[in-house]
């Protein structure tokens, strides 16, 4: 893994990422670039990067919870875009607790996507090929991705947002 990739992972480690302030925006900027060097690399750097990111207390969880700050901008632009990018920051966090958050994350992000008339499976199956295939917080992600479309947990997002 590159020096620079460390140095920021070490950073927004301990950096406040309150909603509203620049380093909030900053981290949103930041993590962008994270998903995307993540998806364009190689299987190793997955891992690694995956490990890094586990490494470091609470950044998992940030990570995460990029796929809401994605699902807002997905509710107003419809842009496939960010429903990949909330996707990957969902594989990369690769379940940081407890599944039944992951799951329930995953399953508003697809929804909000199917309401704006997104089509989730291409990039479900997509971002399941390049996810971990170990077992963290209860669940393998990269079966969870490319089963997803089939799953309770997004049966039930549908009929909320629905409502």
């Amino acid at each position: 893994m590159d020096p620079e990739l460390k140095s920021e992972i070490e950073y927004w480690a301990t950096a406040a990422k309150q909603p509203g302030s620049k380093s909030y925006r900053r981290w949103n900027n930041t993590l962008e670039k994270w998903v995307d060097k993540y998806s364009a690399g190689n299987s190793e750097f997955r891992t690694a990067f995956r490990f890094a990111v586990k490494s470091k207390r609470h950044l998992p969880e940030y990570i995460e919870g990029y796929a809401n700050f994605a699902r807002k901008k997905l509710r107003n632009r419809k842009r496939y875009d960010y429903l990949k990018r909330g996707l990957l920051a969902i594989s990369l966090a690769d379940c940081p607790n407890d599944y039944r958050d992951t799951l329930s994350t995953l399953a508003i992000l697809v929804a909000e996507a199917e309401q704006s008339q997104l089509e989730p499976l291409p990039l479900l199956k997509e971002i399941a090929m390049i996810s971990s295939d170990q077992e963290n917080g209860g669940m393998r992600m990269k079966q969870t991705l490319a089963n997803f479309h089939t799953s309770a947990a997004l049966a039930e997002a549908r009929r909320i947002i629905k409502q």
